[in-house]
C-alpha cells in the first residue's frame, strides 16, 4: 500500500466510523457514543503527518509528536470543542480540526509553539493548561509563510461555522424571530454569491468581520464585510 492509498483508506474508515456512531446513538440515545480520546488524536496525527511530510514519533514520545525539515511539532486534532488541551510549550504546533463527513483535516492553527503558549489557561483540577480555538484562529492570522510548516499537499483552512441561527426569545420564552440570516454559512444573495462561512478576522469597515463568499457562477471566492454579503457582486463577472 502507497502512502496516499493508506490514507485514503483511513479517510474511508473514518466517515464508516462517524456513520455507525451515529446510528448506534439513534438506538441508544441516553448514551454518548461520541468518536474521542486517544482514537482520535492517532487518526489527526497520522492524516497531518502525511500532509506535512512530518515523521511521527513512538506513541510515549513527551511533549512533540514528530519531526519535519529538523522541526519538532506537537499535533493536536479537534472536533469543534472550545479549546484544546496541551500540557508543555511546543517547538512548532499544528492544530487541525477533523472533519468526520469527508475524513479530512483543516488547519486551525499552523506555527511557532510559544506564540500560542503565551495564551494557555491552566486548569488547576486537571492539571493541564488550554487554549482557545478562537484565540488560535486570531493567532494564526498574524503568522507568516516562513514561521509555518509546509504542507506537502494542499491543507484547506478551517473557517468556523457563524450559524446566526440564534432566536430572539419573549419574556413568556417563545421564539419571535431569527436573526443574522446573510451570515449564516450557506447562505446566497439574489446575485448567487454564497457565503462561505466567517474568516475569523476583521474586515474593512467598522466593526464588521471578514467573510469568505463563492460566485456559484465562476467558481471565483473573494473577501467581503459581513454587512455587505446580500448585495454583493462577484468582481470577476462584473469585469
Amino acid at each position: 500500500m502507497t502512502e496516499q492509498e493508506r490514507v485514503a483508506f483511513l479517510s474511508e474508515k473514518i466517515k464508516e466510523l462517524n456513520r455507525i456512531t451515529f446510528e448506534i446513538q439513534q438506538v441508544f440515545p441516553e448514551k454518548s457514543f461520541k468518536l474521542d480520546g486517544i482514537l482520535i488524536g492517532n487518526i489527526v496525527e497520522v492524516l497531518t503527518a502525511q500532509a506535512y511530510g512530518i515523521t511521527l514519533y513512538k506513541q510515549s514520545e513527551k511533549t512533540h509528536d514528530g519531526e519535519v525539515a529538523g522541526k519538532k511539532v506537537q499535533i493536536k486534532g479537534t472536533q469543534g470543542k472550545d479549546s484544546i488541551v496541551i500540557r508543555e510549550e511546543p517547538e512548532y504546533l499544528l492544530v487541525e480540526y477533523l472533519d468526520k463527513e469527508s475524513g479530512t483535516i483543516q488547519e486551525i492553527y499552523n506555527g511557532p509553539g510559544a506564540l500560542a503558549w503565551q495564551y494557555r489557561s491552566y486548569v488547576s483540577s486537571m492539571n493541564f493548561y488550554t487554549i482557545r480555538i478562537n484565540k488560535l484562529l486570531e493567532l494564526d492570522a498574524t503568522i507568516s509563510n516562513d514561521e509555518r510548516i509546509t504542507p506537502v499537499v494542499p491543507v484547506r483552512k478551517y473557517i468556523k461555522d457563524v450559524t446566526g441561527k440564534k432566536e430572539i426569545k419573549s419574556k413568556h420564552g417563545e421564539a419571535k424571530k431569527k436573526v443574522g440570516k446573510t451570515l449564516v454559512k450557506g447562505y446566497i444573495n439574489r446575485n448567487n454569491q454564497e457565503n462561505y462561512g466567517c474568516l475569523n478576522k476583521l474586515g474593512n469597515h467598522y466593526n464588521q468581520m471578514a467573510y469568505l463568499l463563492h460566485c456559484n457562477e465562476c467558481g471565483f471566492e473573494y473577501e467581503a464585510n459581513g454587512c455587505d454579503i446580500a448585495i454583493r457582486k462577484c468582481p470577476r463577472c462584473m469585469q
